[in-house]
């Protein structure tokens, strides 16, 4: 059972960062992209 909880935990960890990559390279092109348009 314990190994269950601990699968689902690792689980929930490794979306959250996946997530939390994917926000910032969005942010990143975003920014590069309003970037490309000033010049």
């Amino acid at each position: 059972m314990m190994v269950i909880v601990l699968i689902v935990n690792w689980g929930g960890f490794v979306a959250m960062l996946a997530y939390g990559i994917r926000q910032e390279a969005r942010k990143e092109r975003l920014e590069s992209l309003s970037r490309r348009d000033h010049y």
